[in-house]
């Protein structure tokens, strides 16, 4: 089962960058074991490259989304 606070941040991500950060859960946990190595992923690895990536707009709200799945995380 999905942590409350995860699945609440995942359903307003999906709603604001029209993406599913947990489309392929099996294939999720496969490769991280665990959702909370996954969202630590998401947190080091994903979000900087995004972060970097984005253009001024979007990278506030990357900054803001990394930095609300960092905060899941103690949750997991």
């Amino acid at each position: 089962m999905i942590n409350e606070k995860l699945q609440k941040l995942c359903d307003k991500w999906e709603i604001d960058m029209k993406g599913d950060m947990l489309e392929d859960l099996d294939e999720i946990l496969e490769v991280h074991k665990t959702i909370k190595n996954y969202v630590i992923y998401l947190v080091n690895e994903c979000f900087p490259i995004w972060i970097d990536e984005a253009d001024d707009d979007n990278k506030e709200v990357y900054i803001e989304y990394q930095l609300k799945f960092r905060n899941v995380v103690k949750d997991l």
